[in-house]
């Protein structure tokens, strides 16, 4: 029961620290344009809405929980080179994570606490499944969702 509460607990902070972001980003660099883009999903085909979901919400988070939490985390707590390794680890990985996924300074920044709370989510639930569920859940929602 923990791990779930400890996942919706993740899932609200992001989703709460991107609203905030972009409405700070909306703010400070409003739209230039008359009106918002037709949704995403009725702008592609179905191949095109399928290719993006099964990259986007399953093998998308599956590599990147693999190469950007469990990796790195299992491989500082196994070291042991300090007592703040694993925060160390978690910092420099968030931060690659946000590169990852970088259009700009903006993205970098969010995708980054992401990862942060990404990570946190691990650490406290020892689960990659769970991170892997998260993550899909997450993508599933901006991707199709908003």
């Amino acid at each position: 029961m923990e791990k779930w509460k400890n996942f919706a607990l993740a899932f609200g902070v992001a989703v709460l620290w991107v609203i905030i972001m972009h409405e700070l980003y909306m703010l400070l660099y409003p739209p230039t344009f008359p009106s918002l883009p037709p949704p995403v999903i009725t702008s592609y085909s179905f191949l095109r809405f399928l290719q993006i979901f099964v990259w986007g919400c399953v093998f998308a988070p599956v590599i990147e929980d693999v190469i950007f939490r469990w990796t790195p985390i299992n491989l500082m707590e196994s070291l042991k080179w300090s007592k703040d390794s694993i925060l160390y680890g978690v910092i420099i990985t968030s931060a690659l994570f946000g590169w990852y996924h970088a259009m700009d300074y903006y993205h970098i920044i969010i995708q980054g606490v992401v990862g942060v709370i990404l990570s946190w989510l691990y650490i406290k639930n020892k689960s990659l499944l769970m991170n892997i569920l998260f993550h899909t859940v997450y993508n599933f929602y901006f991707i199709f969702l908003v």
